[in-house]
């Protein structure tokens, strides 16, 4: 009778064992730390996120400027005039599906009276007015350079200019002109205050109908943008 008591006790203390080394693992256990949020800055291994740039670049839709620019003439045998002719322009820019890439559209009026070396007593003076659209592709970058094909007129007054000895003056030798002005233009642009104002020097092919004197022109163009 004993013996049977004694076998139930023990039985009793082997079935508590297991319950109690369970409490015991589940008290030192550490329990996992919730994930931190990606962007966390406590996270160290978190991706960084990106930053916002707080320079916002300006893109500019129009531009107008002055074209100092000199065309190269020969006019006596084999000697060149390089004949002043300023222009004024206007732009409008649109943009091409391809990075960098943006067309130019402009118009473009230009002005000259300037005349080679000649006879005071008698001389001819050709006066020029120019006007012209063109289509160009410019590639934005450090250095902006373009490429422009224009199209236009050019209207010539030419006037017989007499001083002493010869007061004859003949009207037969006034006259004017109407050319057909085509050009294809190339140009390499540095811009300043975010873009804002360009410097471009150029140079240019061009032809006018029954006028092969000049074919070579050269110039600086200087716009500002809005």
């Amino acid at each position: 009778m004993h013996l049977f008591r004694t076998l139930i006790i023990l039985a009793s203390l082997v079935s508590l064992i297991p319950v109690t080394f369970a409490q015991n693992a589940d008290e030192k256990t550490p329990t996992a730390p919730s994930p931190l949020p990606p962007n966390d800055p406590s996270n160290l291994w978190a991706t960084p996120k990106p930053r916002a740039n707080v320079v916002e670049q300006k893109i500019w839709s129009y531009a107008a400027g002055l074209n100092c620019s000199w065309s190269r003439r020969l006019d006596y045998g084999n000697i060149y005039f390089y004949r002043f002719e300023p222009e004024i322009s206007g732009f409008m820019y649109s943009p091409l599906p391809i990075e960098r890439l943006w067309l130019r559209h402009g118009v473009r009026l230009g002005y000259s009276n300037d005349q080679p070396q000649m006879p005071q007593a008698v001389r001819l003076q050709e006066t020029d007015w120019k006007a012209s659209i063109e289509e160009g592709i410019i590639y934005n970058s450090i250095v902006a350079m373009s490429l422009t094909a224009g199209l236009g007129y050019d209207w010539r007054k030419i006037t017989a200019k007499t001083t002493s000895p010869i007061t004859v003056q003949d009207s037969r030798l006034n006259s004017s002109e109407l050319f057909l002005w085509s050009y294809l233009q190339a140009g390499f642009g540095v811009s300043a205050l975010a873009g804002k104002y360009m410097f471009e020097p150029i140079v240019r092919w061009q032809h006018l109908t029954s006028d092969s004197r000049t074919n070579w022109a050269y110039g600086l163009e200087m716009t500002a943008a809005w």
